[in-house]
C-alpha cells in the first residue's frame, strides 16, 4: 500500500510505499554445480551425468520481501527536474535450495570419506575407481559449506542492503543559444549489505574436524556479515535540434565520471556474488586459524564516454 501527494501544476510528486510480499516457488539455478561435478570427477567417476554440464538442474526457493520506499520528483522550474528515491528493502529466507540440500545430504558421507583419501588410490567399495585430486574435493566441500552457511528460515537473505538511495537531476535549456540542450547527473548509494553469515565453527570455536550442531548452525545464520557501502555516479548531456524536416538528437553519456577504482564487495558485474569466504586451517599458511575473509568483489569499469546520434525522419 502507498500514499501519493502531488502539488497542483506538477511541481512536486511524493510517494510513500510499504510492501510485504511472500514469493513462493521461485525457480533458481541448482547451486554448487561446479563443486559437485568436481567432487564426482576427482573421486574417479566418469559418468557424464555427474561430471559434465549434463549435471544441470533447477531448484526452488521462497522469500518474504518487506520494506519502505519514498520517492520524490520535483520540478521547481520548467527547466529543472530532480528525482530522489530512498528504499529500505529487506528480504528474508523462507526456504532456499530445497533440492540441493537433499542432494548434498544424501551424498555427503561418501564425499567426506573420499576427501580423506590420498591421490591416485583405489576408492574402497568404489568398483575400481581411483581418486584424482582429493584436495579439489576438500576445497569443493568447503565452498559448498560456505554457500549453505546462513540459509536458515527467517534469516536475512544475502544481497540485502539496509539503505538504497538514488538521486538524479536534469537541467534543460528552453531558450537562448543553448535551447535544446539538457545536462543530467545521478548518483546511486547502496548502504551496508549483508553477505553470508558467521561460520559456525568460528563462532563457537570448534576445530575443523568437529561438525557444528543444528542449533549452532541456526544461531550462526543470524550472525550476519556485512560489506561496506558503495557509490555509483553517472553524468551526461543531450542536444536536440531540427534540421529542416529532420530532427536530430546528439547525446553523450559518462559512466564512472570520477574514475572510481574502489572495490565493490560482494557483487560481480551481474549484481550478485559472494563476499566473505571461509579459509580453513592450513589452507593458506601452515598453522593459520580458520577465518572468514573479504575476497569477492568487482571494480567499476574505468571512466567511459559514449557519444551517439539519432535522426528522426
Amino acid at each position: 500500500f502507498g500514499l501519493r501527494y502531488s502539488v497542483p501544476g506538477g511541481k512536486v510528486y511524493l510517494t510513500v510505499s510499504h510492501y510485504n510480499t511472500d514469493q513462493e516457488d521461485i525457480v533458481n539455478g541448482f547451486g554448487s554445480q561446479n563443486e559437485i561435478r568436481n567432487i564426482w570427477l576427482n573421486l574417479g567417476y566418469t559418468d557424464p551425468a555427474l561430471t559434465t554440464n549434463e549435471f544441470s538442474f533447477s531448484d526452488l526457493s521462497a522469500r518474504k520481501l518487506e520494506g519502505w520506499e519514498v520517492e520524490l520528483t520535483a520540478n521547481p522550474t520548467r527547466n529543472i527536474t530532480l528525482t530522489a528515491n530512498y528504499s529500505h528493502p529487506l528480504s528474508f529466507i523462507q526456504s532456499e535450495s530445497v533440492f540441493r540440500k537433499v542432494y548434498i545430504a544424501e551424498n555427503l558421507a561418501e564425499w567426506q570419506a573420499g576427501a580423506a583419501l590420498a591421490n591416485g588410490v583405489l576408492v574402497p567399495n568404489g568398483g575400481g575407481r581411483t581418486t584424482l585430486n582429493t584436495q579439489i574435493v576438500r576445497d569443493a566441500l568447503l565452498t559448498i559449506e560456505n554457500s549453505l552457511n546462513g540459509l536458515t528460515t527467517g534469516a536475512l537473505a544475502d544481497n540485502s542492503a539496509n539503505h538504497r538511495i538514488n538521486f538524479s537531476g536534469r537541467y534543460r535549456f528552453s531558450e537562448g543559444k543553448l535551447r535544446g540542450l539538457a545536462v543530467v547527473a545521478g548518483v546511486n548509494y547502496r548502504g551496508y549489505t549483508k553477505f553470508q553469515s558467521r561460520d559456525a565453527r568460528i563462532k563457537f570455536g570448534l576445530p575443523d574436524n568437529v561438525t557444528p550442531t543444528a542449533k549452532q548452525n541456526a544461531e550462526a545464520a543470524f550472525d550476519y556479515l556485512w560489506v561496506p557501502p558503495s557509490w555509483v555516479y553517472s553524468a551526461g548531456a543531450n542536444y536536440t535540434r531540427r534540421f529542416g524536416k529532420y530532427q536530430a538528437r546528439f547525446q553523450i553519456n559518462i559512466t564512472n565520471p570520477f574514475d572510481n577504482k574502489e572495490p565493490t564487495w560482494g557483487r560481480n558485474t551481474a549484481g550478485s556474488g559472494a563476499a566473505w569466504n571461509v579459509v580453513a586451517t592450513n589452507q593458506l599458511l601452515n598453522g593459520n586459524p580458520r577465518q572468514q575473509i573479504l575476497s569477492g568483489f568487482f571494480v567499476e569499469e574505468p571512466r567511459k564516454i559514449t557519444f551517439s546520434t539519432t535522426v528522426s525522419f
